[in-house]
């Protein structure tokens, strides 16, 4: 046979996405960047129609002054310093994009399908989860979760922290807006900019993270090096969306951030007189998790250590891992191209290359009516 007349079977898997694949819905949220809601263009690709990502957008230019702002502002640098900062922490921003990249796909943690760039702005897709986050689903629920849905979204966050400590990853900033409540009604971990890989421990380890999930070797001038039992760092944030949960209150909270810094630094949190009702094994749970040095903090030697305690012993971890417990609530998710936007859509020329679909006008956002 003639070879320039043998046909080319097509390539099966979808091409590569591009930013003129996608089509910006919805503001999502707000952060360091915003976060879309972005959707597949009808027949501009292979993969599923109107199949959904949460497009992660942020400034390149954001990037150099915050690598300026995290050292001392007073400080005046030299252009090299001010250059080698720059490339030393957009380097640690990578880290995001690379530490996602780099994991197996897990129902527990939102993962990352595809990164794009251009000339003013660095993009991340990632995984779409419809449904509220652990922090608007505590607002629904005065005084915090009865022990049931305490005791399961608990077991959802383990398996979350397991599964990335045995990537090698240590997640540096859990607290409930950073977790997702899926339609399934499963917990989901998210929001990977604070993230770092255990097999890259350079950097600054210090006030990475949100003050009140903040562990106290993460403060400057720590007794304890938070780089010894990197580990650790989520398991104490993780008592702390313990306590949150089952109290509906911060342990940590104090108008000044001084004294919430110091709080922490000593772990001075109480129980409000009503939490009675949670039991002598929970609130054991909660201290264990809740110790200043690190090395005496359960979770330190593995989760198998928080796994093995008594208030969790109801937990079957293969069936907790396997998804196949009825979850104890299930969010009502309405049509998000119904709902009202709480946020403007970002302008053409903040987004290139992006489509914005502009929203029905009774939907549109209004600064006057917030």
């Amino acid at each position: 046979p003639d070879p320039n007349n043998i046909s080319i079977p097509l390539d099966p898997r979808p091409p590569r996405l591009t930013l003129k694949d996608l089509e910006c819905i919805r503001v999502l949220g707000e952060g360091q960047g915003q976060v879309l809601l972005a959707s597949l263009k009808r027949r501009s690709h292979r993969l599923d129609r109107r199949t959904n990502f949460a497009l992660k957008v942020i400034a390149r230019k954001s990037y150099r002054t915050h690598a300026v702002e995290l050292c001392r502002p007073d400080k005046k640098f030299t252009p090299e310093e001010r250059r080698s900062l720059i490339k030393k922490h957009m380097y640690t921003k990578d880290l995001e994009r690379g530490n996602l990249a780099s994991i197996p796909w897990n129902p527990f943690v939102a993962g990352i399908f595809q990164t794009f760039h251009d000339s003013q702005k660095l993009y991340m897709a990632l995984e779409f989860i419809p449904g509220l986050t652990l922090r608007s689903r505590l607002r629904q629920i005065k005084g915090g979760f009865k022990h049931n849905e305490a005791n399961f979204y608990f077991a959802n966050i383990i398996c979350a922290i397991e599964f990335l400590h045995a990537e090698g990853i240590v997640h540096r900033d859990i607290k409930p807006d950073n977790i997702l409540l899926g339609p399934d009604g499963y917990l989901c971990l998210t929001d990977f900019g604070s993230s770092a890989k255990l097999s890259q421990l350079d950097g600054s380890w210090t006030e990475t993270g949100t003050i009140y999930y903040m562990a106290p070797e993460c403060q400057v001038g720590a007794r304890h090096e938070p780089r010894d039992i990197p580990e650790a760092i989520d398991w104490w944030s993780s008592g702390c969306v313990l306590y949150e949960m089952v109290t509906g209150i911060l342990p940590f909270f104090h108008l000044a951030a001084l004294g919430t810094q110091y709080l922490v630094s000593h772990a001075q949190f109480g129980w409000p007189l009503e939490t009675t009702r949670l039991g002598k094994s929970m609130r054991h749970l909660v201290e264990s998790l809740l110790v200043v040095a690190p090395a005496d903090r359960l979770g330190a030697n593995g989760a198998e250590e928080v796994q093995n305690h008594p208030w969790l012993s109801n937990i079957d971890w293969s069936k907790m891992q396997d998804r196949r417990y009825m979850a104890p609530f299930i969010p009502n998710l309405p049509n998000l191209p119904e709902l009202w936007h709480k946020a403007t859509l970002p302008k053409s020329e903040h987004v290139p290359g992006i489509t914005i679909v502009e929203p029905r006008l009774d939907l549109t956002h209004d600064d006057r009516f917030p």
